[in-house]
């Protein structure tokens, strides 16, 4: 009988975000999967949907269903945990990104994005985006970037330790807005596009 380590997703509120910062952000509905490879006790990172995306402040929890406890961390270093056998651990996502994560340092895969909160359709042109909330590490640091429709992306924010900041678009106009967080061990991948019309 194959035993594997589940890890189910949960959308949990942090600080200040409130909820409407995140509406039109897909809530995760399928579970993240870490199973063993088949031989002993070892796993890595199955993701049952590669598409899985959350806001900010969003809960992972690992479950170890195997005999053997495991070591689950993200490559760039935001997170770590280790999960006894039959134990469940939690991990609160507060940085934006496309987290690489691993099971016992290996076999990296690409398992959850966090997107940046923002309204998707703001009052007026100008408005907050976020791409990190208040728990996030005091020497992580970001890059932001946004494109306008379908055009090119643009550096908005490079290496900074600001964790949000007011954009000045334009009325009638859509725009993407990515970010990514570094960590003491590397760099996420960036988070999904959040969509905002004004």
């Amino acid at each position: 009988m194959r035993r594997f380590v589940v890890c189910t997703f949960a959308v949990l509120a942090v600080g200040v975000w409130a909820p409407a910062s995140d509406a039109g952000i897909p809530k995760p509905s399928v579970p993240i999967d870490v199973w063993n490879t088949g031989t002993g006790n070892g796993c890595y990172l199955y993701t049952a949907d590669l598409r899985r995306k959350g806001p900010l402040g969003s809960l992972v929890e690992f479950e170890n269903q195997t005999s053997k406890a495991h070591d689950v961390s993200d490559r760039a270093g935001t997170f770590g945990v280790r999960v006894k056998p039959g134990a469940t651990k939690s991990v609160t996502m507060h940085g934006a990104g496309t987290y690489v994560a691993t099971c016992d340092g290996r076999n990296p895969n690409d398992v959850f994005g966090m997107f940046v909160a923002a309204p998707s359709r703001p009052a007026s042109s100008s408005f907050a985006v976020t791409w990190a909330d208040t728990n996030a590490g005091s020497r992580w640091r970001y890059d932001v970037r946004y494109r306008v429709a379908s055009g090119a992306w643009k550096d908005w924010k490079h290496n900074t330790a600001v964790r949000a900041h007011g954009f000045s678009g334009s009325a009638g106009h859509t725009y993407f807005f990515e970010a990514r967080t570094t960590g003491p061990d590397g760099t996420t991948r960036w988070s999904p596009p959040r969509k905002v019309v004004t």
